[in-house]
């Protein structure tokens, strides 16, 4: 094996074994005999298992964000971005649950701010902050919507939604749900009107509550029968 091909193979065996046993579960000299090479040489490469561990995070996140961040400007609307994004993200998580488990079990805040990693997530994070931020260049987005606040809300229903579904192996409708995810965050965050960037009149919200409130004490005879 050439110097050229010891790193990729070092990556390769210890890609398997993290995705699989994470990093307490993944000793250098497993990884060292998987990739055919002395421990000595792994840590040549690598100086501790964390480096190991980040490096292999680092060279699986980084094709996955370059190919979003080609594909992302090309759709047109909002909606639409934030389906694709959603849907990209839940099938990278279909198709490598133990990355994922990697990241959010093994990585911790004290070496994980100011890394390499920190600075790919940051990367990841900013799409859709720019999708949001092009809404409201276009008039489709609220003005007054934080773009790194709809950004949060919309990464904490991923991963609340992967991590039941897809982290236990189980179904998921993944277009479906990344297209519901985000008609419901769209509709909160899209301008009212012809792109005019308004909030609804108050006048209109309390009407709107108003008639809510009445139907709730006069339910239709249809709920009355089957309650």
């Amino acid at each position: 094996m050439t110097r050229e091909e010891r790193g990729p193979a070092i990556l390769s065996a210890a890609r398997e074994l993290l995705e699989t046993r994470g990093l307490v579960g993944t000793s250098v000299a497993e990884v060292a005999a998987r990739a055919n090479v002395s421990e000595a040489t792994v840590f040549n490469y690598f100086p501790t298992r964390r480096d190991l561990m980040f490096r292999v995070i680092t060279e699986w996140m980084e094709p996955v964000i370059t190919r979003l961040e080609k594909d992302v400007p090309h759709l047109k609307g909002t909606q639409a971005r934030i389906v694709f994004f959603a849907s990209r993200h839940l099938r990278e998580m279909q198709a490598a649950p133990g990355m994922h488990q990697l990241i959010y079990r093994e990585v911790h805040w004290d070496e994980y701010y100011g890394s390499t990693l920190h600075r790919l997530n940051q990367r990841y994070t900013r799409i859709v902050s720019w999708v949001i931020k092009e809404g409201q260049r276009n008039g489709e987005v609220r003005a007054d919507i934080d773009p790194d606040l709809t950004r949060d809300m919309l990464f904490g229903t991923l991963h609340h939604v992967g991590w039941r579904t897809l982290m236990n192996d189980r179904a998921l409708d993944i277009e479906a749900t990344a297209s519901q995810m985000a008609g419901q965050l769209f509709s909160g965050i899209r301008a009212h009107g012809e792109g005019s960037g308004k909030t609804p009149d108050l006048k209109d919200a309390i009407i709107r509550l108003e008639r809510a409130v009445e139907q709730l004490k006069h339910p239709p005879v249809s709920a009355l029968n089957s309650a």
